[in-house]
């Protein structure tokens, strides 16, 4: 995989220098990985799928606020010559995705959003229990309950779990806690881009109502809701999500 600094990416195809470029960001304790196949593989796209700092195969410092995360982004945008693109976020993604959005409109064509919100209210017990060493197992478990739709395949929930637990010290808690003091409410009548928000159904992590607060404060916003899945839908319905986000790009006219 190439990297950039301290950040590690993938990028499909290699050359793909007259192709409008797509970036895959990811949530919580994540990592580029997790993105379904395909979607990693979009024709018509160069598909650029990176690690944040100190996630998956980057190295530095995991970022203590959102803002952090999207001024690093944008850096990295630059660094690696992506003069404007369609983003795409999972939950933290997404609001990193917002922020970046925010921060520097011309490098965003538009916005495909999954389990997202314009604030993300985090459960105390579960920062708590992320802060302590001896409880953070506890935390993973509790966030790895929350994420999936009760008929998911247990294989998923044991990849995440496995995924989670192998973070860093401080990473998961950094995490969930910048997410915890996002708010971007105020600031949402500055988005001119289109945005499409993908929401899963059973999501309790975001649940519903809070997708529904932020497309319905963005004029060019549309919601779809893909039916028996939780907040992890992009893997439990990885080819619906994948048909989805083209339909998306179709929409966006990105």
């Amino acid at each position: 995989m190439p990297r950039s600094g301290s950040i590690t990416y993938s990028v499909v195809p290699d050359e793909g220098k007259n192709l409008p470029a797509l970036i895959l960001l990811h949530g919580a304790g994540a990592a580029s990985q997790q993105w379904p196949y395909r979607l990693r593989r979009l024709p018509g796209w160069q598909v650029f799928a990176p690690d944040l700092p100190g996630h998956g195969r980057s190295g530095g410092q995991a970022e203590r606020k959102i803002e952090g995360y999207a001024a690093r982004m944008l850096e990295w945008m630059d660094a690696i010559g992506i003069e404007r693109a369609v983003l795409v976020g999972h939950s933290m993604g997404a609001a990193i995705a917002l922020v970046m959005t925010l921060q520097k409109e011309e490098k965003v064509r538009g916005l495909i959003l999954l389990g997202a919100a314009a604030r993300f209210p985090v459960n105390p017990l579960l920062l708590e229990k992320l802060s302590i060493p001896l409880w953070a197992q506890e935390g993973v478990n509790m966030i790895v309950k929350w994420s999936f739709s009760k008929g998911a395949d247990q294989r998923l929930r044991q990849d995440y779990f496995k995924q989670l637990i192998a973070n860093q010290a401080g990473v998961l808690h950094n995490d969930f806690a910048a997410c915890s003091v996002f708010d971007v409410r105020a600031r949402l009548a500055e988005i001119r881009q289109p945005l499409w928000l993908l929401c899963g159904e059973e999501d309790v992590m975001v649940p519903l109502r809070l997708s529904q607060e932020l497309a319905g404060a963005i004029p060019k916003a549309k919601l779809r809701l893909l039916p028996h899945c939780g907040h992890m839908f992009f893997q439990e319905r990885a080819e619906e999500t994948t048909a989805a986000v083209e339909e998306a790009l179709q929409a966006l006219g990105a």
